[in-house]
Formats: structure tokens, C-alpha cells, sequence
């Protein structure tokens, strides 16, 4: 999936900033990402959603 206005270099930030601090829990974490200003995250906001990662492996009980 590709964002307008995001590259390849700004991409690679998100993932690394996901990978060091999980998931995102509000929009505005992006702005923390460098090249990331509030004018592109509200441009963005139309194409982006916060919320619950669910595990897609069935969770067995005993």
C-alpha cells in the first residue's frame, strides 16, 4: 500500500518507529517520524486509521 506523499525513505522511519515503540495508539505519533509535518499528516488523515491489531491466529483454552 503507498500513501501520497510518503517515500520510500519516510517509510522505512514508520517501520522503524513501529518496531522500536509497537503500534501507533494516536495519529498525531506520526509528526514524532522526521519529514512528517502537520500539514502532510493532514493530508494523510483521510487514508489512515488507528486501531486494535487482533491476532489472526485462534487463542485455544484448556
Amino acid at each position: 500500500m503507498q500513501l501520497p506523499g510518503i517515500g520510500q525513505a519516510t517509510a522505512k522511519q514508520i517501520i522503524r518507529f513501529r518496531e522500536r515503540n509497537g503500534p501507533f495508539r494516536r495519529l498525531e505519533e506520526l509528526l514524532l517520524i522526521r519529514g512528517i509535518s502537520e500539514r502532510k499528516l493532514q493530508r494523510l488523515r483521510p487514508y489512515l486509521k488507528i486501531g486494535i491489531v487482533r491476532n489472526s491466529v485462534p487463542q485455544t483454552s484448556f
